[in-house]
């Protein structure tokens, strides 16, 4: 399972905990431009620059 989000910081705040009791083990959660909170690091951070030269951010966690 994958789950994409494209939210404000506060709403995937309010989000984690229903992906965290309702997602398998394994699933990931990737992020457009904002995390989870200073409470839930990613497992994985990439940066990169767009092709019309946007600075752009994914987070990526898996549930455990």
């Amino acid at each position: 399972t994958v789950v994409t989000l494209f939210l404000l910081p506060e709403s995937n705040v309010r989000l984690r905990p229903i992906l965290q009791k309702g997602l398998k083990r394994g699933s990931r959660i990737v992020s457009h431009a904002f995390s989870m909170g200073p409470d839930w690091l990613a497992d994985k951070v990439e940066t990169f620059t767009s092709a019309n030269g946007d600075r752009v951010t994914l987070y990526l966690w898996i549930v455990r």
